[in-house]
């Protein structure tokens, strides 16, 4: 698809910017901005000024409601995020000079702003959606890109000369493009394609079939077996039958052209609803998800080399470095505990831990450094000092004796009932189900301790 702006620079005529637009890989994007062509601001790019121009990287615009880059809106208001619509996809890169592509804050954030780069931007790839880019053959919308280059900046990057939208719409190849003074309209009615068949008569002898072409009329046509056109020598013409057939039935495609279009719109009307923009990035976020794992998938099937190998050695390969490393590290860590029990006399790291609180627990709260001089332990001061650290040695031993005699009676405790858990955690679970539901249970346990369970 084929659309183009009408830009003017300060006080001169305007020029025409001719654009491709990637209507088929961007179908959404491509329908917000046509739309926004036909529209006058505060609605639409018309009379709209491009706000941001930054030399040799790109020149922005867009924003019809504020005008300095913090406002615009999109055709599909009233979503979950506003007046946005979600990245429709990344297809396209920002390769060249010349390129269209959408402005946002963020991730997802797609409003009516939109920038034209004047070089090759390839860090702006999967952040901003490219729609399409001018078209360099084009005489005229080259000269147009390198004036617009050429235009002085202020602060903060703004054109120190006004830069305005003055019209727009999609270039049609059909005649029905023109309207009665000759002029291309900026309507965004449906473009004639490609492939399509032109019916109209070979001969010329329209008769104003042309102004019927160019109306696309709502109204309900006759069935087209009703004999219509002139007579000649009394008798139906069948060349001229044939040429009315084919002359209504051009104007009923044309008809279903122009309903598929509203229903188009209608459809994005709808879309831009709270509900349907949501189920819009709900399927994004699937996709995308999809899309990593299809990723990951393939990436571990070629580190399945062969079924030679075991399932632990293939998984073994797909981990990366760090994660074997961690492992490793883990597995020598847990094989160096094993060789001695936790309560084994001769476990050296036992050993140091209970030297280390040992120490810990009879050390003063201010450590003073060991005298240099050893007269000064027979001194009164160090005899008071070694009188302090026999207390604290003799504190140290009474404490281990009472935790000790604790120890001993709680595992005493119970000894005269049923052991019915096999850790601590297990007990406290056992104790919860048991204020839930001992009481419904107690006859059933009587029963099956007497025997006389059924």
């Amino acid at each position: 698809m084929k659309a183009y702006i009408e830009i003017s620079v300060g006080e001169s005529n305007p020029s025409r910017l001719l654009l491709d637009l990637h209507s088929q890989s961007c179908p959404r994007t491509v329908l917000n901005f046509t739309t926004l062509l036909t529209r006058t601001a505060p609605n639409g790019y018309i009379q709209s000024k491009f706000h941001r121009h930054i030399p040799s990287f790109m020149i922005q615009g867009g924003d019809f409601t504020n005008g300095d880059g913090t406002g615009g809106r999109s055709i599909y208001g009233g979503g979950a995020d506003g007046e946005v619509f979600a990245d429709e996809n990344f297809h396209h890169s920002h390769d060249a000079r010349g390129v269209l592509s959408m402005a946002n804050s963020g991730k997802n954030t797609n409003g009516s702003q939109f920038f034209i780069t004047f070089r090759q931007t390839r860090h702006l790839d999967g952040k901003h959606v490219v729609f399409g880019r001018v078209d360099m053959t084009d005489d005229e919308s080259v000269k147009l890109l390198d004036r617009l280059e050429m235009i002085r900046v202020g602060s903060g990057d703004v054109p120190l000369v006004d830069i305005t939208i003055t019209g727009g719409g999609v270039v049609r190849k059909s005649k029905e493009s023109l309207d009665e003074k000759g002029q291309e309209t900026n309507s965004i009615d449906i473009d004639q394609d490609d492939d399509e068949i032109d019916l109209g008569d070979d001969d010329g002898n329209d008769n104003g079939g042309d102004q019927d072409d160019a109306l696309i009329s709502t109204e309900k046509f006759q069935n087209t077996n009703v004999p219509t056109g002139p007579k000649e020598n009394g008798t139906d013409s069948k060349k001229a039958q044939l040429q009315e057939r084919l002359r209504k039935l051009k104007m009923k495609i044309n008809q279903s052209r122009q309903l598929n279009k509203h229903e188009v719109l209608s459809e994005g009307e709808r879309l831009g609803s709270k509900e349907a923009n949501d189920r819009y990035l709900k399927q994004v976020r699937k996709q995308e998800k999809t899309r990593k794992e299809q990723e990951s998938k393939e990436i571990h099937a070629k580190a399945s080399i062969g079924s030679e190998y075991s399932k632990k050695d293939r998984m073994a390969m797909m981990q990366s470095g760090s994660e074997s490393i961690h492992q490793a590290m883990k597995k020598e860590i847990t094989e160096e505990k094993n060789i001695f029990s936790s309560k084994d006399y001769y476990n050296p790291e036992g050993q140091f831990r209970n030297y280390e609180n040992s120490v810990k627990s009879i050390r003063p709260g201010n450590l003073v450094p060991l005298q240099s001089n050893p007269d000064d332990y027979h001194s009164e001061q160090g005899k008071q000092k070694e009188r302090e650290g026999a207390m604290r040695l003799a504190s140290e031993l009474k404490r281990r004796a009472q935790k000790a005699e604790k120890r001993k009676q709680k595992s005493m405790e119970f000894e005269g009932e049923d052991v019915s858990y096999i850790n601590k955690r297990n007990k406290k679970f056992n104790e919860k189900i048991g204020r839930n539901y001992d009481k419904h249970t107690a006859e059933i346990r009587q029963n099956l301790e007497r025997g006389t369970a059924l």
